[in-house]
């Protein structure tokens, strides 16, 4: 009988403790928990305070584990920051020096350009120029004899007369640098934009390229013209003995009435009616193969 009595006792505590607390009210309309419901209710109260405690260790662990990590990217992003920052200023100041860097090329080439046109002597240039071409256009009778074969040969002419007047001036200076540093200061080699080894290859280099395109031509008054002109001015400039003939007003004022009155006239006359007589030659020949077969 009371084996019976404590199994019916202990499975409505059972039962009791599942369903959870038993509320009862007492006399004076409080209502509290039974005993087994409140040990239930403690149970599950510091269950989940324990589950609270177990997630606040994982959180902080969590949290200390991911720290480094976001330092680390905080830390890339701010070098990948400064990292750009850093090449655009680099770009800038890249930027910057190609400017100037290109503007003191263009500067120096056109000073050195400047000066090779004083080098060149532009009023005898220009002399040259307008006695050529007045002169080539002495042997043309009618606008028909101004063919590609004349132009070809009066630019050759007129090329090969310039790089000869260039060497010819261009010696001269060579010759005459001291006395050009107090009478013509202004003039590359006097003033020291070009050095005497510039001015030597100038006069070589344009020398060569006459004879060259005088060669080319095949013109024999061209290259009676080219080498008086050559021999003369050589004579004219060259400090040597019996050269040098600038020092006497005779043989100065001769060389220069030669060349500017006699040779350039006659030599580039006969070099244009050469070539003149061979566009009429040609012309003539082809009316008569062309009357033939007709």
């Amino acid at each position: 009988m009371q084996a019976t009595t404590a199994a019916a006792a202990a499975a409505q505590l059972l039962t009791d403790t599942r369903r959870g607390p038993r509320c009862s009210r007492a006399r004076l309309g409080a209502t509290r928990l039974s005993w087994p419901g409140r040990f239930a209710v403690e149970a599950f109260a510091g269950r989940c305070q324990s589950s609270a405690t177990t997630v606040t260790h994982r959180f902080s662990a969590i949290s200390q584990a991911t720290s480094p990590r976001r330092k680390a990217r905080r830390q890339c992003s701010d070098d990948q920051s400064a990292l750009q920052a850093g090449c655009s200023k680099v770009n800038r100041d890249q930027h910057g020096y190609d400017v100037n860097w290109f503007e003191e090329i263009s500067q120096e080439v056109s000073k050195k350009l400047r000066a090779f046109y004083q080098f060149c002597r532009p009023h005898t240039i220009f002399g040259t120029i307008i006695g050529i071409t007045s002169v080539s256009l002495l042997p043309m009778k009618s606008i028909d004899d101004f063919t590609a074969t004349v132009l070809k040969g009066y630019l050759e002419a007129l090329a090969a007369a310039l790089c000869m007047n260039i060497y010819v001036v261009g010696l001269n200076q060579l010759y005459d640098i001291q006395i050009d540093k107090i009478n013509k200061p202004g003039l590359p080699l006097a003033a020291g934009e070009f050095s005497v080894a510039t001015g030597v290859f100038l006069v070589v280099t344009f020398l060569i390229m006459s004879f060259s395109i005088g060669i080319h031509s095949g013109s024999v008054p061209l290259m009676y013209a080219l080498v008086v002109s050559f021999l003369l001015g050589s004579a004219y400039s060259i400090e040597a003995p019996l050269l040098r003939w600038k020092r006497h007003a005779l043989l100065a004022a001769s060389c220069i009435l030669f060349v500017r009155a006699i040779l350039v006239q006659l030599a580039f006359f006969a070099h244009m009616q050469v070539l003149s007589k061979v566009h009429i030659f040609s012309s003539t020949e082809n009316s008569y193969l062309f009357g033939f077969l007709c």
